[in-house]
């Protein structure tokens, strides 16, 4: 017997659950979210509105969504190999003020560009490819090859001062000694006329540049303005505070296991102003069991804060902090035994002892 299957039979009749409507609605505006903020159509389409419309389109250049998981790892393990250091006590600084360049950053260029290796009179033997020489000549600086680390430290941070003129950018003359200098003029004028809103950055500039140069100078780039940012980071709370528990191994106080305390432990009484250790954007203002209220900062380059246990939030999702502004109110929110502030500090989503950095430390 043949079994004929007539239009509209096996189709299921029963009604169809109106929650079923608002999850399918629910998983459009996600995929289109995801489609829009996280691929390169949706930057293309945002671009093509952006121009139009005559606005600053504020997503990433196109070329910025092909970049490598190896050139990703590569700048992840430099840039995490060089803060792991403390902080180097360098006469270098008194080089810095002579030259009008910070001395955070002076000590944290000095730092990469020679791994942390220094004379037996302190200062960092830091070494410069022929790339980075040929930037130097441009603006009429020589690299003594046959130089002492003193005086190879004051030509790179003079260089480095000078191409930030010549360029119109502090990231960009720090490329500068990677990549060849007109590559970098090249990548700059190509992300303002992208009309990138920090056209002078290396997240907007760089992926304008050749992959291989890219991947050069991203370590160098990266490692430095992460340890500069360090380096002249505030405290979130007064000085004197006492470290209840450092970072490193513990025994949980409220759990009893040993585990790894990803960051310090303030002893402060609740109610107690916490401030943003440096500049930056809110990626998180919330509260979950854990952490309680707690604020996450995005300061570039990587490296990230966190204040943890608030009693009240004083900063919202999005919005730009400025080193020194209250964030947070201290509490006793989420897993805690008793008041105190956690402050965390992590670079690449991986944590690192704020105490290297603690000024006056």
């Amino acid at each position: 017997m043949n079994l004929v299957v007539q239009p509209g039979l096996g189709r299921s009749t029963a009604k169809r659950p109106p929650w079923r409507g608002l999850l399918d609605l629910v998983a459009v505006g996600l995929a289109s979210y995801a489609l829009w903020f996280t691929t390169p159509v949706g930057a293309l389409l945002s671009r093509t509105v952006a121009f139009v419309t005559g606005t600053p389109a504020r997503t990433r250049p196109l070329i910025a969504y092909f970049r490598t998981q190896t050139e990703q790892a590569e700048i992840k393990r430099a840039v995490l190999d060089v803060v792991r250091r403390p902080p180097p006590e360098a006469p270098v600084t008194r080089v810095a003020d002579k030259f009008g360049v910070s001395p955070s950053l002076a000590r944290a260029l000095v730092m990469v560009s020679s791994d942390g290796k220094t004379d037996p009179t302190g200062h960092f033997q830091v070494s410069l490819g022929q790339v980075g020489q040929r930037s130097l000549i441009v603006v009429g600086l020589n690299w003594p090859t046959n130089g002492t680390a003193a005086e190879k430290e004051a030509i790179l941070i003079d260089g480095v001062a000078r191409l930030q003129k010549r360029l119109g950018g502090v990231e960009a003359a720090v490329a500068a000694l990677a990549v060849d200098l007109a590559q970098v003029r090249y990548a700059l004028d190509r992300a303002r006329a992208a009309g990138t809103e920090h056209p002078e950055r290396f997240t907007s500039f760089g992926p304008y540049l050749p992959a291989k140069p890219r991947a050069e100078a991203s370590p160098l780039v990266h490692g430095t303005f992460a340890l500069a940012t360090a380096y002249a980071m505030g405290w979130p709370v007064a000085s004197e505070a006492r470290v209840s528990s450092p970072f490193g191994p513990r025994v949980h106080p409220v759990l009893g296991v040993t585990q790894k305390h990803q960051g310090l432990d303030l002893a402060v009484p609740t109610g107690t102003p916490v401030a943003a250790i440096a500049a930056g954007e809110v990626i998180i203002a919330g509260v979950d069991a854990v952490n309680g209220r707690f604020v996450k900062i995005d300061h570039g380059h990587g490296l990230v804060s966190a204040y943890c246990h608030g009693s009240s939030l004083q900063v919202s999702r999005g919005g730009d902090v400025k080193q020194g502004q209250v964030v947070l109110s201290s509490g006793a929110s989420g897993r805690v035994s008793g008041p105190h502030l956690h402050f965390q500090l992590e670079l690449d989503g991986v944590p690192i002892d704020p105490e290297l950095f603690r000024p006056g430390g």
